[in-house]
């Protein structure tokens, strides 16, 4: 598809200035030669949306969050300004809907809900991070406890087998060598009587076990970890295995989330295109969880 626009398309493109957003958007789609199935195609909406949007008709449409979002990714395609068609969006619902501007306007439920998430995600990842480091110490503690005790141990184990002091022995007069006598040792001074105590103590540590026991420590499993990339406004419902809520709000552009907790997790996102998902990493595909632009699905391991 060509970028480039002809000058006879250029000067007719001043008369959709005044336009609403919506009518913009339609004008600049017929003068790219785009068609209606091609939108649909490339922003993964419904053709219902799509028409809503180009005739302006708001209370056809979802809520204005989400319509600004939409309005925000048309604009990319037909290569108009995107800020511009958000704040003439902005401006138009607010006529067209008899409501304040936008920085006048009172907060919807979703708004202050998000409000109220924020600073709950901040203290959930301040108390995840200081969980991980409470497990870490105890993990080091436990670590360096079980060195300290395996020293003595180890101490004893060198020193066990000592030498036993010498049995005295006792060895008889030498008697004249000749050819009918030996020189003869007495015996039973050398050796102890088989009645009594043996005089030859045992080494150390003979008849117990030395080695100490020896079992692995396995340190506790961290959190499972949830990553939302935001591309365009969104919707976002997360809760745990536990039915912690992990996030109630909208994911707004540009944002990267990091929700931790244990999975599997009940996901629900309302504008499933503009959110990329990861569980620990590795990448969590919404397209098969996709009914028009709504996504609902449980990430596990």
């Amino acid at each position: 598809m060509s970028e480039d626009i002809s000058p006879d398309v250029s000067r007719e493109a001043g008369d959709y200035l005044s336009f609403k957003p919506g009518q913009r958007l339609k004008k600049a789609r017929e003068l790219r030669g785009l068609s209606l199935d091609q939108v649909v195609a490339e922003l993964r909406l419904s053709r219902r949306i799509i028409e809503g949007m180009e005739a302006d008709d708001y209370p056809s449409l979802p809520e204005p969050a989400f319509v600004r979002g939409y309005m925000r990714r048309y604009a990319q395609l037909v290569k108009l300004s995107p800020d511009d068609i958000a704040a003439r969006f902005d401006e138009s619902y607010s006529a067209d809907t008899a409501t304040p501007e936008p920085d006048v306007r009172p907060r919807n439920p979703i708004q202050i809900l998000g409000d109220l998430a924020r600073p709950r995600l901040r203290v959930g990842r301040l108390l995840s991070w200081a969980s991980l480091a409470v497990i870490a110490l105890l993990f080091v503690g436990f670590f360096w406890a079980r060195q300290d005790s395996s020293i003595p141990a180890a101490s004893e184990e060198k020193a066990g087998p000592t030498v036993s002091e010498a049995v005295p022995v006792t060895v008889a007069p030498a008697l004249p060598v000749t050819p009918d006598a030996v020189a003869t040792v007495a015996v039973d001074e050398v050796l102890p009587s088989p009645s009594g105590p043996s005089e030859l103590p045992l080494p150390v540590g003979v008849g117990a076990s030395p080695v100490a026991s020896t079992a692995a420590v396995t340190p506790a499993a961290g959190p499972d970890v949830l990553g939302l990339v935001v591309t365009a406004d969104s919707w976002v419902s997360v809760r745990d295995a536990k039915g912690r809520v992990l996030m109630s709000a909208v994911a707004r552009t540009g944002e990267t989330l990091t929700l931790a907790g244990v999975a599997p997790f009940a996901v629900n996102v309302g504008n499933a295109p503009g959110i990329a998902l990861s569980l620990n990493g590795r990448a969590v595909d919404l397209k098969p969880h996709t009914r028009g632009v709504v996504a609902t699905l449980t990430v596990a391991r």
